[in-house]
């Protein structure tokens, strides 16, 4: 199934192609993520309701795309589209940082044997973290990082500042990050 796509659309892709082509590649990562929010590619997969420039799903598959196409190592899966979706559900006023550039909140779901993130055995008991995270792509150039964890048999989401010691170097010039937790 093929999906056309509107004018608007049009225009945002043609305009992400060009940026994500010829954008900055080889300044630091925060530079790059304020670029985006300036070009609008950060609020534009949200709606207006949700604290973003009106755009949904399409919208935000096409920054998505551009950036594909380009090779540009923006996290924008870890650092957009999955806290950005998080938040506009538990805390909008919190999305108006992402969607600014401001801030850089990174999701870390994924855990050793669990790289999908979906059985969490971090564990979150009287407002603390005990456990770990595996590598998170991009997460030392957070300014928070959104874990998932248990608290008993709920799921739990927890924002934690960004500091952290055992860096990885990745593909692409990003450096990851391990998070080790103890009742933090």
């Amino acid at each position: 199934m093929e999906f056309a796509l509107t004018e608007e659309q049009r225009i945002l892709r043609d305009t992400l192609g060009r940026f994500m082509e010829t954008g900055q590649r080889d300044t630091p990562m925060t530079e790059r993520w304020k670029a985006l929010a300036e070009l609008g590619a950060l609020g534009i997969g949200f709606t207006e309701d949700e604290g973003g420039l009106g755009g949904g799903p399409r919208e935000m598959e096409l920054v998505l795309e551009a950036a594909g196409q380009h090779r540009r190592t923006e996290p924008l899966i870890d650092a957009l589209a999955i806290p950005g979706a998080a938040l506009a559900k538990i805390n909008p006023d919190r999305l108006a940082e992402i969607v600014s550039g401001d801030t850089m909140t990174i999701a870390a779901f994924a855990e050793e044997n669990d790289p999908e993130g979906t059985a969490p055995r971090l564990q979150f008991r009287n407002g603390r973290l005990s456990g770990s995270k595996s590598l998170v792509p991009s997460g030392a150039g957070a300014s928070q990082i959104l874990v998932s964890a248990l608290e008993s048999d709920r799921l739990v989401l927890a924002e934690v500042t960004a500091h952290v010691a055992d860096l990885q170097p990745m593909m692409g010039g990003q450096t990851g990050v391990r998070l080790q937790f103890q009742d933090t």
